[in-house]
């Protein structure tokens, strides 16, 4: 979150970091959606307000996905760890 925050390119660094539950629900965890959540919002904004001073939760909700998106992205990955652990999707020689 602090990377992506500093990194992002506005004259006012946004306090993402205070919302940081919001993020790890919305991407699960994972740093590629939140990547791509955050590519998205910034190439939104930027078309929409090139004077744009920084971005607010607001700006990141329209792209945000949708809590049954997010349980099922869980429910896979919980299932993908499940089959590493048993051995069943690997097979190792």
């Amino acid at each position: 979150m602090w990377t992506f925050q500093k990194h992002l390119p506005f004259n006012e660094e946004p306090n993402l970091i205070g919302h940081w539950e919001y993020f790890y629900l919305h991407s699960v965890g994972c740093v590629g959606n939140m990547k791509l959540w955050f590519n998205r919002t910034l190439d939104y904004s930027l078309s929409k307000d090139m004077n744009k001073k920084t971005l607010t939760i607001n700006d990141f909700e329209k792209f945000e996905l949708s809590l049954e998106k997010v349980e099922k992205m869980a429910d896979e990955a919980t299932e993908m760890e499940k089959y590493v652990i048993q051995g069943s999707y690997f097979q190792i020689e």
